[in-house]
């Protein structure tokens, strides 16, 4: 049977091998993209140093995420929310830089990330007008169109329209799993 646990590592895995397999490929290519449009005649112009690429990871788990537990805010909310299920203050993991939230004991190991910006949370996000359906919230979370259900999402459109756009990267977008479009 496949729990999110397994999910999340299977997932998790995969990432790493398609990471490392796409930093290798870029290694092997990229001696052959800089020969073929190296300019003929030598130069002594100093040029600015690539930008390193960036990554947008976009983690769903849909139905079994209390927000409230994992990025607890830190003045009191947590406790009148949760008063049986809220971890113990003391046990907390403190986000540095705020005092505003912090984080689940269990994700402490993104504490670090946290530290040297490599991680950031959005918390409180939610919609106009909202109809409380947890369907019609799908609907406009998946499609970023609020009142319209669509076939199509919002990533998926931003890939369609930046096919072609430059990056030879045959692995430029992986979904795992099927429940969104």
């Amino acid at each position: 049977m496949l729990t999110r646990r397994r999910f999340i590592a299977t997932g998790a895995a995969a990432a790493g091998v398609t990471a490392t397999g796409y930093a290798a490929w870029r290694v092997l290519v990229s001696d052959q993209v800089e020969q073929a449009t190296a300019p003929s005649t030598s130069s002594t112009a100093t040029t600015t140093p690539p930008r390193p690429p960036r990554t947008l990871v976009v983690v769903q788990l849909s139905g079994g995420n209390d927000a409230l537990n994992t990025l607890p805010p830190a003045d009191g909310r947590y406790r009148d929310a949760r008063p049986t299920l809220a971890v113990p203050e003391a046990e907390l993991v403190a986000l540095a830089g705020t005092d505003q939230w912090a984080l689940h004991p269990s994700l402490a190991p993104l504490a670090s990330r946290w530290q040297d910006g490599t991680l950031a949370a959005v918390a409180g996000i939610g919609f106009d007008e909202q109809s409380r359906s947890h369907f019609a919230a799908l609907d406009t979370w998946w499609s970023a169109l609020p009142g319209q259900a669509r076939t199509t999402g919002w990533l998926g459109r931003w890939l369609d329209a930046t096919t072609g756009s430059g990056d030879p990267n045959p692995l430029r977008a992986i979904a795992l799993g099927s429940g969104s479009p």
